[in-house]
């Protein structure tokens, strides 16, 4: 899902302007930028929250301190966009066989995680 993010999943169905932007963005590493941080609250409320303004538990579950974010950027990277921090490598698929407890994986339509990694 991480390479296909910026073509194929919901950032593809965004118009072909917006994902260049998006793909110029993430070449600069411009995660402070103005623009950056526009495009960070804009998409959010089309793929995060799913609404405006986002709600209330969603505002207090943001990372609000600097080792909060600093935890955050680790494990997701500094993208929201493009998964870039330890999750980008990590794959425990070779190791699924060893869960013995009935699993249900869920996921909604409007999703990040591509339907295709679900199944």
């Amino acid at each position: 899902w991480v390479r296909s993010s910026l073509r194929g999943g919901n950032i593809g169905s965004l118009p072909r302007y917006v994902q260049a932007v998006l793909r110029e963005l993430e070449l600069q590493k411009a995660y402070s930028s103005a623009l950056y941080q526009a495009e960070d609250v804009v998409l959010g409320t089309f793929f995060t929250a799913r609404t405006t303004p986002w709600p209330d538990c969603l505002m207090v579950a943001a990372p609000t301190s600097a080792c909060g974010q600093e935890i955050y950027d680790g494990m997701q990277g500094h993208s929201e966009f493009v998964i870039g921090g330890v999750l980008e490598h990590m794959n425990f698929t070779g190791r699924l066989h060893e869960i013995s407890n009935p699993v249900l994986l869920s996921r909604g339509e409007f999703d990040t995680m591509r339907r295709s990694v679900v199944e």
